[in-house]
């Protein structure tokens, strides 16, 4: 008996709602069933009112799982789609930046911009006269433009490319919003 009060404390301590409503329909169950029913002949008055207790208490227990896994997931899908909205929002704030830093460039520099958004960021070579003397500038600790001088056949040639997420950006933000600045 002693093995069976410890199950009943723990049942009680850790599992209260669940024991006790297997508990009540358990004796509702006994209390609605005929005389002759084979399972209550079979295992008693007290097996059969167990049996029934049992029952409820593992439907009930199965619908609190229930209940505490699809909170979990709808909580879990509810972070998911904030997480979105929030990076969405800094997203679009970034592209703000980038336009207020874009609306203080220089003509020349802007034009040069966009000789990358048109070629795919592909390297532009330049050589002689056309060398563009532009300040480096940098947008969120990133330099926007970068330079590499090569002697090729005796001439230096200046090759330029954007920075990669710079670029991302820009042409994000000229298919999305079909400009790359607040003037545009």
């Amino acid at each position: 008996m002693t093995g069976f009060s410890a199950v009943i404390k723990v049942l009680l301590e850790n599992r209260l709602v669940p024991t006790v409503i297997g508990l009540i329909s358990g004796a509702i169950i006994y209390a609605f069933s005929s005389e002759d029913n084979w399972m209550l002949q079979k295992l008693g008055t007290l097996g059969y009112g167990l049996v029934w207790s049992g029952v409820a208490f593992l439907g009930i227990t199965f619908i609190q799982y229930l209940v505490k896994q699809i909170k979990r997931m709808y909580d879990g899908y509810r972070a998911f789609i904030e997480d979105k909205r929030y990076d969405e929002e800094e997203h679009k704030k970034l592209i703000e930046q980038l336009w207020f830093f874009i609306d203080g460039l220089d003509q020349n520099y802007i034009e040069f911009l966009k000789e990358f958004l048109d070629n795919n960021n592909e390297t532009i070579e330049k050589t002689g006269w056309d060398i563009p003397s532009f300040p480096v500038e940098y947008f969120n600790f990133r330099r926007i433009i970068i330079e590499r001088h090569i002697e090729r056949e005796g001439k230096v040639v200046y090759l330029y490319k954007m920075d990669e997420k710079i670029f991302s950006l820009l042409r994000e933000s000229k298919e999305k919003y079909n400009k790359i600045s607040h003037f545009e």
